[in-house]
């Protein structure tokens, strides 16, 4: 009988992959879900390529923002990339911690059993305010100088999580009218066109933020969201083969990585730049 890779870590929830005994016998094809954004879609993918280099059938799923957990408890998805503390915030309104440990080890406590997470995350989707060099600012310290009534922009989760819109006012006296605008691409936009003068952005969606001046945060009010990859207790009893395949792939999924991904894929198109990638780190198969 095959080694049990769910081992859970003080009963909270992390995953710690352990090879299997024996090989797995074939089952149902493997659903990664994505929620639509160019992170989840990106990383989901990759996730879908490393598991049939493997010889594992996959495919990515759409997975509605806000049912992640839920879906995953139900086994359709049955894995998907998640950001660990926007996650965590569905479950409770205390301020994110400084430390990224801690958030993915808080997160994994709050969905344990039903669906497990694997440690290894590299990669920070945390938030970040941006603006254009002409406009002079550099830190978010900058914005309590801007005239009452200046606009700012920010994704729609942003506008409630504890590290976005609303820790804003508070730390830094400041007085924008922030605008819900959830294509990264249109707030880059407003920016550029003088419709806005500053933009929060996730540090994923490093495309956008090409070109602009991420502003310093001195009171260090934006806290770290981690990109782990989250899996079904199912998958994890029945496929400990599967899953050390995600963890083989969150292993060397950092920024930089990421960085690299995102500019093969928009030079070279999707599967070329993931199987590329995929095979400069002896991920092929």
């Amino acid at each position: 009988m095959a080694a049990t890779l769910a081992v859970m870590l003080a009963g909270c929830g992390l995953v710690s992959p352990v090879e299997p005994d024996d090989p797995a016998g074939p089952l149902p094809t493997i659903e990664i879900g994505s929620d639509g954004t160019q992170a989840s879609d990106l990383v989901a993918a990759l996730y879908v390529a490393a598991l049939q280099a493997n010889g594992d059938p996959a495919v990515v799923v759409d997975v509605t923002p806000g049912t992640e957990m839920l879906a995953l408890a139900d086994y359709s998805p049955m894995a998907m990339p998640v950001f660990a503390a926007t996650q965590l915030q569905e479950y409770s309104n205390e301020p994110l911690s400084s430390e990224a440990a801690t958030t993915i080890s808080d997160l994994a406590t709050e969905i344990a059993p039903e669906v497990g997470m694997l440690e290894a995350s590299k990669l920070d989707g945390g938030l970040v305010w941006a603006a254009t060099p002409e406009s002079g600012l550099t830190s978010l310290t900058d914005l309590a100088g801007l005239p009452s009534g200046a606009i700012a922009v920010a994704p729609g989760f942003a506008m409630t999580i504890s590290s976005g819109v609303p820790v804003l006012e508070v730390a830094y006296d400041t007085t924008l009218i922030v605008t819900e605008l959830d294509d990264p691409g249109a707030r880059a936009a407003a920016l550029a066109s003088g419709d806005a003068v500053a933009a929060l952005f996730r540090r994923t969606e490093v495309t956008d933020l090409d070109g602009l001046v991420e502003l310093d945060d001195p009171v260090g009010v934006i806290a770290p969201d981690p990109l782990v990859a989250a899996v079904s207790s199912e998958l994890a009893e029945q496929r400990p083969d599967a899953v050390l395949v995600l963890d083989a792939v969150q292993q060397q999924l950092d920024q930089d990585a990421y960085a690299e991904l995102v500019a093969a894929s928009a030079a070279d198109g999707l599967e070329p730049a993931i199987t590329a990638w995929l095979a400069s780190r002896g991920l092929a198969g």
